[in-house]
C-alpha cells in the first residue's frame, strides 16, 4: 500500500473498530433524542461522547459538579456543528477522508504524538472516535462553506491599503503586533466565575501559537473562530483600551489572563510582534483582516 494512503486506512479502520464496540448501554441510548436540528436528531449518546471529548480536551475529568456546565457546551457544538453540515451539504459541499486524515495528522503534531496517538487516546478515555472524526469535518466544511461564500465578496479598495499605511507611518518608532482571540459570551445559567474558571483553564492549555489556534476552533465564539481567533496585524488604538492593554504585556507565543468585558471574557494571544521605522512605508506588507459576524 503507498505510504501516502496508510493515514487514511488507519482512520477508517479506527472509525469502524469504535462503531463495532460500543458498550450495550451506549447503543441503548442511540435512540434517545435530546435535540432536533432542523430534523437531524442529536441523541443522548451524542452529547454523552462529546461532553467526554470536550472534558478531555480541557483536561477536566466528568465529575458531578462540571457535568451539567460541559453538558451545556458540548451541546452548543453539536448544534453548530450540525448547522454548519447542513449548509455545506445544501451547498454540495463534501470533505474527503484524506482531508480529515490529514487534520488528525495535525492534531498529534501539535500534541506531540506518534501516528495513531490521538484514536489511542479516544480509547483511553472511553471517546468513540467517530466523535472526533464528526467534529473535524464539520470546521473543515465550514472552511469551504466561508471561502465559497465568503472570500469571493471581500475586496481590498486601494483606500484601506492608504489608511493602513498611514496607520504604520504615523506608528512609527512603535511596534504592529499579530494577535488572536477566543472570545466566551456570558451565559446566565453558568455564571461570571464559571466562565472564568473554564477561561482559565484553555489559558492554562493555550501552550504556543498552534495551540490557541486549535482552542479558538473548539471554544471561541467569535466570528474568528473558523480562521484560529486570527485578528491579523494590529496597530495602535484599533482594539479597546482594556484588550490593547492585556495584549501590550504579552511576549510573542504568550496569552492573556482573562479579560472581563460587558459581553463576556477575551483571551488574547501574542503571535508576533515587529516593530517600524518613522515613515518607513516604501517595503511595507500590509495585512488588512476582516471579520465577518
Amino acid at each position: 500500500m503507498p505510504r501516502s494512503y496508510r493515514p487514511v486506512w488507519l482512520l477508517l479502520a479506527y472509525v469502524l473498530m469504535s462503531l463495532t464496540t460500543l458498550p450495550a448501554a451506549a447503543q441503548d441510548s442511540v435512540g434517545r433524542i435530546v435535540a432536533s436540528v432542523n430534523d437531524d436528531a442529536i441523541t443522548d449518546f451524542d452529547l454523552d461522547a462529546r461532553s467526554r471529548l470536550v472534558a478531555s480536551t480541557a483536561a477536566a475529568p466528568l465529575s458531578e459538579q462540571n457535568r451539567s456546565q460541559i453538558a451545556r457546551q458540548a451541546l452548543r457544538e453539536l448544534i453548530d456543528d450540525r448547522l454548519k453540515s447542513q449548509e455545506a451539504k445544501r451547498l454540495g459541499i463534501k470533505v474527503s477522508d484524506k482531508e480529515v486524515a490529514a487534520s488528525v495528522g495535525t492534531i498529534e503534531r501539535n500534541n506531540k504524538m506518534q501516528p495513531g496517538g490521538v484514536f489511542q487516546q479516544l480509547t483511553q478515555n472511553k471517546i468513540p472516535v467517530g466523535t472526533l472524526i464528526d467534529q473535524i469535518k464539520a470546521t473543515l466544511l465550514w472552511r469551504k462553506v466561508l471561502r465559497q461564500r465568503v472570500l469571493p465578496q471581500v475586496r481590498v479598495a486601494s483606500a484601506e491599503v492608504d489608511t493602513a499605511l498611514s496607520r504604520i507611518r504615523d506608528a512609527g518608532g512603535t511596534a504592529i503586533i499579530r494577535a488572536a482571540e477566543i472570545f466566551l459570551p456570558f451565559d446566565p445559567s453558568i455564571g461570571w466565575d464559571s466562565l472564568t474558571s473554564r477561561a482559565q483553564e484553555i489559558a492554562r492549555q493555550a501552550k504556543d501559537s498552534a495551540t490557541f489556534a486549535r482552542l479558538a476552533r473548539q471554544h471561541s465564539r467569535a466570528s474568528t473562530a473558523a480562521v484560529g481567533g486570527d485578528l491579523g496585524e494590529i496597530q495602535p488604538g484599533q482594539l479597546a483600551p482594556v484588550l490593547e492593554e492585556a495584549l501590550n504585556g504579552l511576549a510573542p507565543g504568550q496569552t492573556s489572563a482573562p479579560v472581563r468585558t460587558d459581553r463576556g471574557i477575551h483571551l488574547l494571544h501574542l503571535v508576533s510582534k515587529r516593530s517600524v521605522e518613522a515613515g518607513a512605508t516604501e517595503q511595507a506588507v500590509v495585512t488588512l483582516a476582516r471579520v465577518f459576524s
